[in-house]
């Protein structure tokens, strides 16, 4: 009998000691690996597109990884978008005002973002003019054009409907392009328009505001002198029709020769 006291004494103490081991470790696991909850931080942004074009929303949210992303338009789950960041397919009109937004999730629980508005703008019929006479041909036609006929176009209904002030005399062709994005200003129909001082204007082609104005001139620089041409005084500066060029953007650079 006194040969197994010290036996069951050993196996009570690794008892107590296991038991105060596991308990330790327990209590140090539920403390230090609790998952949070997802937060949105950045919300989507309201997005402007024209008809034919996609649009493109975003989110930033925090909590413990990993993330789980899901998309939304409407309250309906889009197939496949399940990332930060959701490219709309190629928009048309019927989309205008369909709302987006997205549902974040983890093992914690989810969090779901503001509805972000889709906006969409129809595309102007308007034909542009880019160059001196519309072509490369010069040729002045307007192969597109379905509203000006013979019986519309009378003294009384057709003529000069405006008169914007600019700096120097106009010698080149104004031009006009439509739908143009100006930074800050949104969308408008642009008319360019060069001068003899070597400024060109772009203006709302509809309203006459004038949305900028830059100088061809450097620092210390003037326009030249009409260097004896009767045809251009008293100054030279902006005379050739500039070129613009919209396959290069939905913009396009606008070319300009200036004395």
């Amino acid at each position: 009998m006194s040969a197994q006291a010290p036996t069951t004494r050993l196996c009570v103490a690794l008892s107590i000691a296991a038991g105060m081991l596991l308990a330790s470790c327990g209590g140090g696991a539920d403390s230090s690996m609790k998952a949070t909850d997802p937060a949105v931080t950045t919300q989507p942004s309201n997005q402007t597109v024209a008809a034919g074009q996609t649009a493109t929303f975003s989110v930033v949210a925090t909590g413990t990884a990993p993330l789980s992303y899901q998309w939304q338009k409407g309250t309906s789950d889009i197939a496949g978008a399940t990332s930060t960041n959701y490219t709309t397919p190629t928009t048309g009109i019927a989309d205008s005002g369909s709302t987006f937004r997205v549902l974040v999730s983890n093992s914690a629980g989810s969090a779901t973002s503001n509805a972000a508005t889709l906006t969409v703008n129809s595309v102007s019929t308007t034909t542009d003019v880019l160059t001196y006479h519309n072509d490369s041909a010069r040729t002045g036609q307007n192969l597109t054009e379905s509203t000006l006929t013979t019986s519309n176009v009378t003294s009384a209904t057709f003529g000069k409907i405006g008169f914007y002030p600019v700096d120097g005399k106009v010698d080149a062709q104004p031009l006009y392009a439509s739908n143009v994005t100006v930074p800050g200003k949104s969308t408008h129909n642009v008319l360019i328009v060069p001068t003899e001082h070597d400024s060109v204007y772009g203006f709302d082609a509809d309203s006459g505001t004038i949305l900028w104005q830059t100088s061809m001139l450097a620092n210390g620089e003037t326009p030249s002198d009409p260097r004896g041409c009767g045809q251009v005084s008293p100054e030279i500066g902006v005379t050739a029709t500039p070129v613009i060029d919209r396959t290069r953007d939905s913009n396009g650079p606008v070319y300009v020769a200036a004395m």
